[in-house]
Order: structure tokens, then C-alpha cells, then sequence
């Protein structure tokens, strides 16, 4: 089969169907991108949620969606407030934020430490064993006194009890005596005041509130609504309580923090990159209408995308979201291509010879370099990436639609409004580039200073690193990101945590113990560290908590202070016969007892009658009810899961920002909790995927870019100069990144696969220009301006985001910068030496 022929019969029949219907294709052109823009408004939806960036059968991942699963999210907004500047005033601050949080309910669960009721239901479980001991003293003193009328009384009759028994031993004694006392202090001083606990950083300084907004994921923002509503409640609590410094950190707010950022960037960005580039492309053809229709061509393309993609994805993710900017910096070359060589022809045949030759020549290029393009981005199907996958799918088709329009309904419009050339059209006056056309005379100078410049590069090579970390990439004066660093740098209080699951209290001991060995790991959270471990002694004592049942108590106020003297008197005969330590104790027993005796507060009995009895009430009923039930509702989600297991939260001791640190974190977390999931694990591992991705692609894209080409010339040499081409334009886009300090990242990366495909599009259509053959073949004519014009396009298009406050972006718009001039001078510089370089070779 004769390749050839096939292609002249499909370029051929395409002009004959432009020249005779351009209308018709005009029209169903523009109907089918309406329609594609219609059911793509009806069934594309958004999905804001970076966890489903990773393909769900990715291992981590899996692990990762199996513990939310079990767990729920537990991704919190947290609320930092600095206690050092005014501590007297940071309680009440913290407990006027959480009061005002509480009161809307769209802002979802507020977490601001322990409140009193917790705290009496968790007490048998939380307080220290020699506490509860003394407690259950005073419960069984005033058990066996309930009944009678006067608990005062049945309190001294009780201590001659104990002083006429002689079969009771010293301890014995001393505990019974000790009951009585404490009894006495609940019912004269009151019970002690409960308030609830903050959660307050390991070192002290920070106090926080936990907020688990409802998270949208069909907005970028994901938490827009509620953040404006918290950030008004910070703004009152800083005119309230002056001098306290109030910030907000935790996942949610920082991705909303960085899109918000990045929107502005991009708006602004954008903004400026269509005035420039409109400007430069009329004012490098001296005309608008031509560029405009190469717009329409290009807005009927995007309209055939956003239909295809709704119907074949029907979902846009971050990274798939940004498909529109991957047409405009790849797609809208086409046209500029396919404008300017009619141009070129329009100067020496009319409307339809020139049509016919967009068709033998330049729609020929754009077809080769479409397939290099559109494979760039199809190989990241290859990726675990499901972000990175829908991106490359999308793109990919997207170019391949770009490549359809600019073939039939930009040579239809350039038909249907052609004007006669005007005489200052002759030569584009400004746009030639007759300097690279004396450079193509000395290729052997060219070549050796092209290659003298790329092993100059190889020493600042080695200075390139990859940067991992994320916090860097983000604007410097974003307040979340700020409060980050403060809050890693104080303590092991980073709001990123691993998560380890086990099936029973004793494993949770177990892997705490073995945790807080590694030297990596700070701070471990878990139910163990709210309610303790079960063990034998407190067992026995929780059990006598539940047999000591006070049954309603009385007194009678006019014998108070004869009640109590009567006491002191018992207790002074006891202290008589003891000596020693036992002396000592009974002393001091007396002397609290003047010090109620003293007081005179009998009319504050009855009260503190009643609050006692409710308390010890309270705390059998807290001790009966599963362990569950009694944590608060932030608590019980993140230790225990409705499913019976439990959660154990290991917090980085160092920057877990820092990749290294991350690495080293993830090392020993590894090393007790093979199975940790969490944050820092997937973060950690998704670092080292999608720079592994973005190198698969790339080798898979320069594979399939050589398979194009060479089954497009089908001739080594042809191939070689090209690729040849793109790999010096690549390097030295590397060499002057590292001259200028800028490391690869997760932001700038992406520049990569639109680099390969401007530097190999480029390369393709000089190539086919100097292989339509002729006397001054190496001198390209138009296609070298175009070339010069599509790079310059893409070099102010994303050069225009060197202004973007966030620093990923910023130097996505200097490495795609630096990368369209070092290609373009590869491309209308280098190339056509080595072209010369060739027929000097095959002359000889």
C-alpha cells in the first residue's frame, strides 16, 4: 500500500470538500460546538477532591480509602490561638471563639477541648488511681451515713465507730477517718470546680479549636462558604481580645487558602496574556481578521472538547481542570501555522490555490505534529495518576479536535472572507528572520557553538534538585501556610498525622510503647491516652464505685457547728493514742477540720449536699456506659470507629513538610505499623509517583515521538535531526534553570509535556518545509515566522505568570518561558544548520 498516494487522495478530497462547501462546514462546525458546550454544561461536574488525583487501585491509596471508610474524614480545620502574648486572656478568648462557632450549625462539628459532663462520665477511666481510691473513701463514708437525718451527725457517730473498734487496723482506721474527711470537704467547701479542658500544644504556647466543615467538592474552593463565616468569627475575636494572635492552618484551609490563590494568579495571569498575545500576532501579520478567525476555529474546537469531555469523563478534577490552557498554549498553534502559510500563498495564487496548498504542505506538518502533541499527553494513561490519566485523555483528544478545526473550519473561513492581498502584504514587513537565514550559511559555526554552550551547561546540571516541598510552592503571604510553620516548629503538634488501626486496647498499648521508641515519631494520640488502660487495680476500684450507691442525704443545719466540733474532738483522741507517722496524719486531719470548723458556711450545705450526691451519680453512670459513649464526639470519631477498632494517631517530631524529614517520619512509623495510612503516607509516596509519572511520560512520549516521526519521514536522518533538535531545546531549558536557581517541582513539571510538544511541532514543520525542496529551501519562508510566532505566543501566554504571588506557578511560567526561547532558537537556529550539515554529508 502506497502511503503517499493514501495521504495526497485524504489531503486532497478535504480541499475539495473546503472549496465546494465551506458554509456547510461552517455550520455544522459551529452547531456541533454549541451543542458540545450545552452537554457539557449539563453533565460535566467538578471534583475538588485530591484524593481521587490517584487512581483508587493504587496500594496506598486503597489503604488510604479503606481507613475513611472505617473512620470518616477526619481532615479538620484547626484554629491556633498563641497563648504567649497574653496568657490570662487566651482561655477565655478560645472559649469565646468556640462558643460563636457552636452557634452555627453550617459550619459542622467544633472541637475545642473536654467539656465538664465528659469530663465527670470519663472520669473513673482518666483519673490517677491514688484520686479515685480517696474519691470512693468519701463515697462510702457518706453511703453509710445517708440514712440517717443528719449526715453530720452520722459522720461523728461514725468516727466514735472507728474509735471503738479495736479489731480495725491502723490503715483501716486512717482510710475510714480520710472518708470522713473528704466527705466534710465536699459538703462545707464544695465540690472542686469543673472547667472545660482546652486542647493546648505539647509545649504549651498554642491553644486550638477543631472545625470539620461540610467540604463541596463540586467548588475548587471545596470550603469557601464556611472559611468566610470562621474568618468573620476570628476578625470579631480580635477586636474583642486586642494583642492575641488568632490563625487558622490544617489541610482544608490550606488547599482552599492555595486555590484561591492560584485563581487570582491565573485570572490575572490570563488577562494579560490575551491582550499580549492578541497584540503580538497583529502586530507579527499586520492584520486582525485572520487571527480572529483562527480564535473562532479555535472557540469551535473547545466547544467539540467540552462536549466530548462530558460524555466521555463527565468530570473535571485540579489537574484535568487546566485542559483549556494545554489547547491554547499547543492547539492554537495549528492555526497560527495554517494562517500564515496562507498568507505566504495568497502573495502568488488566489483563494483556492491557496487552500490546496495549505493541504499539500502545512495541514501535512500539523498532522504529524497533532499525533506528537496528543501522544504526549495520551502515555500518562500509562500512570497510576487517575488525575494525571483524565488530564492526558482529555488533552490529548482535545489537540486532536484543535488539529480537525484548524484542517477544515479555519481554511473554510480563511474562503468565505478572503479579501485580495494589499500591497504592504508583500513582505510582513518585522516579522522576518533573515539573521537566522545567514546563520543557516555558516552550520558548522552554528553546530560547534550550540554544542560549545550544551557541555558549558553540563557543571550547572548538577545543581538541579526536585522540590518536594509543598509549602514552598505556596505564596509567602498566605496566613495558613505561615501558622504552619509556627505550629511544626513549636511542637510535635503538626495537624498531619499517621494512622495505625488495631482491634483491641492492649494492641493500642502495645504499638504506643513501641511508637514512642522511634525517634522520629512525636506525639501519640489515642484512646489509651484519653481514658488509660484497663487494668486489674482499676477494675477493682471502678467495681466499688458501682456498689457505692448514696442514697438521699439530710442534715440538720442547727447542729452544724456542734456536728463538726464533736468530730474534731474524735479525731484529737485518735491523734492521742497514735504516734509517729500515724500521729502526724491524724494531726493534719484535725487541722483541716478547724479549717472548715472556721468557716461558717452551714447555709452552703444543702447545696453542696446535692451537688455531691449528683456528682457521685454522674460518675457510676459515666463508669457504666461503654467506653464509646462517653468520649466527646471529636474524640470518639478519631479513636474509635463504629466497627469496634481503634485509631492510633502518630504525629512527625520533625518538618514533616521537609521531604526528608517526611521520609524519615514514614521510615519508623513503618517500622511498628507496616499497614500506617494517613496524610504524610500518601503524600509522602504521591511525591515520589507523580515524579515518577511525569519521567514515564516522558520516556513513553519521546518513544512514540520517534515512532511518529519516523513513520512520518520515514527516513533516519530526517528523524535524527529532529529529535536531536527537541533533546538540545530541552537541555537547555534545564541549563538555564539551574543558571537561574529554579528547581523542577510538582507545579513547574507540568511544563514538561507541553515543552516536548512545541519543541518536536516545530521541528516537524521546518523539516516538511525544507523537504517540499527548491532553491532556497533552508531559508523556510513563513514557517519559520510562524515557528517564532507560536513560540512567542507560548512564551508570553505563560510567561505572564512570573507576576503570580503563588511560587509553583511562578516558576511554571519561567520554566515555560526559558523552555519555548531555548526551543525556539533550537528550532529556527540549530536545526537548519544541522539540515545544511545534512546535504553537505550527502553531497559528499
Amino acid at each position: 500500500m502506497n502511503f503517499r498516494a493514501v495521504e495526497d487522495r485524504v489531503f486532497g478530497s478535504a480541499a475539495t470538500l473546503v472549496l465546494a462547501r465551506p458554509w456547510f462546514i461552517i455550520l455544522c462546525g459551529v452547531i456541533l460546538a454549541i451543542a458540545g458546550f450545552v452537554v457539557g454544561s449539563l453533565t460535566i461536574s467538578l471534583n475538588a477532591d485530591t484524593d481521587d488525583l490517584i487512581a483508587p487501585d493504587v496500594d496506598y491509596m486503597r489503604d488510604y480509602i479503606d481507613f475513611v471508610e472505617e473512620f470518616g474524614d477526619l481532615e479538620r480545620l484547626w484554629i491556633a490561638i498563641d497563648a504567649s502574648s497574653q496568657p490570662e486572656q487566651v482561655n477565655a478568648c478560645a472559649e469565646w471563639v468556640e462558643l460563636q462557632l457552636s452557634r452555627d450549625e453550617t459550619l459542622g462539628d467544633v472541637y475545642g477541648g473536654i467539656p465538664v459532663e465528659s469530663q465527670l462520665a470519663m472520669a473513673s477511666r482518666t483519673m490517677a488511681a491514688e484520686e479515685l481510691e480517696q474519691l470512693l473513701r468519701g463515697c462510702e463514708a457518706l453511703a453509710r451515713v445517708a440514712a440517717t437525718s443528719n449526715v453530720l451527725g452520722g459522720l461523728s457517730s461514725d468516727l466514735r465507730a472507728v474509735l471503738a473498734d479495736p479489731s480495725l487496723s491502723m490503715e483501716d482506721r486512717q482510710q475510714r477517718v480520710e472518708g470522713v474527711v473528704a466527705v466534710l470537704a465536699w459538703l462545707v467547701d464544695g465540690l472542686p470546680e469543673l472547667t472545660r479542658q482546652p486542647l493546648v500544644s505539647d509545649s504549651g504556647r498554642y491553644v486550638f479549636i477543631g472545625v470539620m466543615p461540610p467540604k463541596d467538592y463540586g467548588t475548587l474552593g471545596v470550603i469557601d462558604a464556611p472559611l468566610r463565616r470562621i474568618r468573620a468569627v476570628l476578625d470579631a475575636a480580635r477586636q474583642r481580645f486586642p494583642g492575641i494572635e488568632i490563625g487558622m492552618t490544617g489541610k482544608p484551609v490550606l488547599q482552599a487558602d492555595e486555590m484561591a490563590t492560584s485563581d487570582r494568579d491565573m485570572l490575572r495571569a490570563a488577562s494579560l496574556a490575551v491582550v499580549l498575545v492578541g497584540i503580538v500576532i497583529m502586530l507579527v501579520l499586520r492584520t486582525a481578521r485572520r487571527p480572529i478567525l483562527t480564535m473562532l476555529a479555535f472557540a469551535i474546537a473547545a466547544g467539540w472538547t467540552y462536549g466530548l469531555v462530558g460524555l466521555l469523563v463527565g468530570r473535571l478534577n485540579l489537574l484535568s481542570i487546566v485542559f483549556m490552557l494545554v489547547l491554547i498554549g499547543v492547539g492554537l498553534d495549528f492555526g497560527v501555522h495554517v494562517i500564515s502559510r496562507y498568507a505566504e500563498f495568497r502573495r502568488q495564487r488566489g483563494p483556492a490555490g491557496s487552500i490546496r496548498g495549505l493541504y499539500a504542505t502545512v495541514l501535512r506538518g500539523n498532522a504529524a505534529a497533532v499525533l506528537t502533541s496528543s501522544a504526549t499527553f495520551f502515555v500518562a494513561w500509562f500512570t497510576e495518576f487517575q488525575g494525571l490519566r483524565e488530564l492526558g485523555v482529555i488533552a490529548g483528544l482535545g489537540l486532536l479536535l484543535c488539529y480537525v478545526s484548524m484542517a477544515l473550519v479555519l481554511p473554510a473561513l480563511l474562503i468565505v472572507s478572503d479579501r485580495a492581498p494589499r500591497p504592504r502584504l508583500e513582505r510582513l514587513a518585522g516579522t522576518d528572520v533573515g539573521w537566522a537565514d545567514r546563520l543557516g550559511h555558516r552550520p558548522v559555526l552554528v553546530v560547534a557553538l550550540a554544542t560549545l554552550f550544551s557541555l558549558l551547561l553540563i557543571p550547572f546540571s548538577t545543581m538541579m534538585h526536585f522540590e518536594r516541598n509543598l509549602l514552598e510552592l505556596q505564596a509567602t503571604n498566605i496566613d495558613s501556610a505561615q501558622w504552619e510553620r509556627r505550629i511544626a516548629a513549636d511542637s510535635d503538634s503538626a495537624s498531619w498525622f499517621a494512622a495505625a488501626v488495631v482491634d483491641t486496647r492492649e494492641e493500642v498499648a502495645d504499638l504506643a510503647a513501641r511508637a514512642a521508641e522511634r525517634p522520629h515519631i512525636g506525639r501519640i494520640q489515642s484512646v489509651n491516652s484519653v481514658l488509660g488502660l484497663p487494668d486489674p487495680q482499676r477494675d477493682r476500684l471502678r467495681q466499688r464505685l458501682q456498689d457505692c450507691e448514696v442514697e438521699s442525704v439530710e442534715f440538720d443545719e442547727a447542729t452544724v457547728q456542734s456536728d463538726l466540733a464533736a468530730i474534731s474532738a474524735s479525731l484529737e483522741s485518735m491523734a492521742s493514742l497514735a504516734t509517729g507517722q500515724e500521729q502526724a496524719v491524724l494531726l493534719g486531719l484535725v487541722d483541716q477540720l478547724h479549717t472548715l470548723e472556721s468557716r461558717e458556711e452551714s447555709t452552703s450545705i444543702q447545696v453542696n449536699v446535692a451537688q455531691t450526691r449528683t456528682f457521685l451519680e454522674q460518675l457510676r453512670e459515666g463508669d457504666r456506659r461503654p467506653a464509646r459513649d462517653i468520649l466527646p464526639t471529636a474524640m470518639r470519631d478519631e479513636f474509635m470507629a463504629p466497627s469496634g477498632r481503634y485509631l492510633v494517631k502518630m504525629h512527625p517530631r520533625e518538618d514533616v513538610w521537609d521531604y526528608e524529614a517526611m521520609g524519615r517520619f514514614i521510615s519508623d512509623v513503618r517500622a511498628v505499623a507496616p499497614d500506617a495510612t494517613g496524610v504524610p503516607v500518601t503524600h509522602y509516596e504521591a511525591l515520589d509517583s507523580m515524579r515518577e509519572a511525569f519521567v514515564t511520560m516522558m520516556i513513553l512520549a519521546v518513544v512514540l515521538i520517534g515512532v511518529i516521526t519516523a513513520l512520518t519521514f520515514r527516513n533516519v536522518m530526517d528523524v535524527t535531526v529532529c529529535l536531536l533538535t527537541l533533546g538540545i531545546g530541552l537541555w537547555w531549558t534545564v541549563g538555564a534553570m539551574a543558571i537561574l536557581g529554579v528547581s523542577f517541582n510538582l507545579a513547574n513539571f507540568f511544563a514538561a509535556p507541553i515543552l516536548v510538544g512545541l519543541g518536536i511541532d516545530g521541528s516537524i514543520h521546518m523539516v516538511h518545509r525544507w523537504r517540499e525542496g527548491g532553491p532556497n529551501r533552508l531559508c523556510f519562508g513563513g514557517t519559520r515566522r510562524a515557528v517564532v510566532l507560536t513560540s512567542m505566543t507560548t512564551m508570553i501566554g505563560f510567561g505572564c505568570l512570573v507576576i503570580a504571588e503563588h511560587r509553583g506557578l511562578r516558576s511554571l511560567g519561567i520554566v515555560m518561558a526559558l523552555g519555548s526561547a531555548a526551543c525556539m532558537i533550537a528550532v529556527v537556529v540549530v536545526l537548519p544548520s544541522l539540515l545544511a550539515l545534512r546535504e553537505k554529508l550527502t553531497r559528499a
